[in-house]
C-alpha cells in the first residue's frame, strides 16, 4: 500500500487516497472551530448564538438550555438516524424549541432537509433555523 504524505505538513495521510493528515485536514464547509464560554463550537456563529441564549437563560425567559442535543429517529422500532441539534430549551410558554445554527448555504443541504422533516413526521418536533 501506496502511504501518501499530509500536503500541509508531510505527515503520513490515514489512507493512499486523503490528502491531508487527520490534524491539518480543513474543516467541513469552512466552519471554524471557537471556543467559548469554556466550550467548544463548531462555528462562529454557533458560540454567538449560544452567548445569546445564556443571556436568556438569565434573564428567565429561557429554562433548560441543552447543546447539541441528541433526537434518536425510529421507524416501526428500526433506527433509521440519530439527529444532532445545536440547541434546544424551554421558553417561558412551555414550548419546547429545538434550534439549529444555519448558514443560507449549509441549510440547503439535502442530507440535514431529509432529517430536519423526519424530525417533524416522526418525532413531531419542528426544528428552528436561526440564520446569522
Amino acid at each position: 500500500m501506496l502511504v501518501k504524505n499530509c500536503k500541509v505538513c508531510s505527515m503520513p495521510t490515514p489512507s493512499s487516497r486523503a490528502r491531508y493528515c487527520d490534524v491539518c485536514r480543513p474543516a467541513k464547509h469552512k466552519a471554524r472551530s471557537t471556543g467559548a464560554f469554556g466550550k467548544r463550537f463548531a462555528s462562529g456563529k454557533e458560540a454567538m448564538r449560544y452567548g445569546e441564549l445564556l443571556g436568556l437563560a438569565e434573564a428567565g425567559k429561557i429554562t433548560r438550555l441543552n447543546l447539541q442535543p441528541r433526537f434518536p429517529i425510529s421507524v416501526n422500532g428500526q433506527l433509521v438516524c440519530t439527529y444532532v441539534a445545536d440547541f434546544s430549551y424551554v421558553n417561558k410558554t412551555s414550548e419546547f424549541i429545538v434550534e439549529d445554527v444555519k448558514s443560507k448555504w449549509t441549510a440547503k443541504l439535502p442530507v440535514y432537509r431529509l432529517k430536519i422533516k423526519l424530525m417533524k413526521a416522526v418525532n413531531r418536533i419542528t426544528v428552528s433555523e436561526v440564520f446569522m
